[in-house]
Parts: structure tokens; sequence; C-alpha cells
């Protein structure tokens, strides 16, 4: 058998070029999905992912630097959501453990509130239920592809304020 060589092109992606193969992950044209002025911007549903047997989506989170404060935090009862970032960039993650998903009103711990540094040269995955808040970057800002169940900026999102709900705020002690 004759093996012949064939050239193949390197291109740099483009939405055109690329269209055939899937859909690029990266910073959105349209207005965020989510604005917190000075601490976050995030576009929902920037790639839906098919599975068999269930739907996730893909989303674009850039977090900006600020003071590390803060008195609000999140979780999505019916979703693990994974923050995988782009930039190689570090940044504190603050989280607290998981509260019983079958009870809504139950906020955690404030003593449990724990932060991580993230060196950007690895994503976390966080389980259902977590409590968490948008990361703090260690530079000017820091972008993730966040990967969660499919409606969650819909119907998934548990947002609570600490300070009105517990009297507490939160100070990262570095």
């Amino acid at each position: 058998m004759n093996v012949r060589e064939v050239s193949v092109r390197v291109l740099y992606p483009t939405e055109h070029n690329f269209k055939a193969f899937g859909r690029l992950i990266k910073l959105p044209s349209a207005s965020p999905s989510v604005s917190a002025s000075g601490v976050l911007d995030y576009w929902d549903q920037v790639a839906n992912l098919e599975l068999d047997g269930g739907q996730a989506e893909l989303g674009f989170l850039v977090t900006k630097r600020r003071p590390f404060e803060f008195n609000t935090m999140e979780r999505h009862v019916k979703s693990d959501e994974a923050f995988i970032p782009l930039e190689g960039k570090a940044c504190i993650f603050a989280l607290a453990p998981a509260s019983a998903r079958s009870s809504p009103q139950q906020l955690p711990d404030p003593s449990q509130v724990t932060a991580f540094i993230l060196d950007g040269s690895f994503g976390a995955n966080l389980n259902a239920g977590v409590w968490h808040w948008a990361p703090f970057p260690l530079s000017d800002s820091i972008s993730f592809v966040l990967a969660l169940r499919r409606g969650t900026v819909e119907e998934d999102i548990d947002l609570r304020d600490f300070t009105k709900e517990l009297g507490v705020t939160f100070k990262l002690a570095l």
C-alpha cells in the first residue's frame, strides 16, 4: 500500500470556520444575563451540551477585582456547578458547605465559610447546594467557563444576603 501525505491547514478559529465542528466558548458580545456592578458579569447558555438523558449548559463568567469582603452567597440545589479558569490567573473562592437541599430556608453556619486560593491551573466542581460567591481575582479580572444544569439562571439561584438574614458580613483574612 502506498502511503500519501496529506497537508492539513492550521487555522485560527472563527465563528464561521469552526461552525461545522461545534461552537467557540469565548466572551460574548451581547449584554450579560446577570451583572453585579463592580463584582461580576455572567452570560448563560454560551453553549448548550446535549447529553443522553439530560441537558447542561456552559456559561461565561468574568469576576472583577474588588475588596476582599462580601455579605452575599448563593447556591444551586438542582445542579453541580463547575468553574473552569481560562487565563491561568489566581483567585480566592469563598465557599460554605451545602445546607439541606430539602430545606430551602436553611442557611449555612457562618463559621463554616472557608476560602481557597485557586492558582488558575485547575478548575473546581461544586456539589449541588454548596454556598459560594463570585471568586475574588488577584489580578484585575478573571474569566471562567461555568458548566451547570440548563435553566439554572432562570429557576435555581438561591441568593441570600447574610447581613440581612444572619447579621454577619465576611472579610477574607490574607
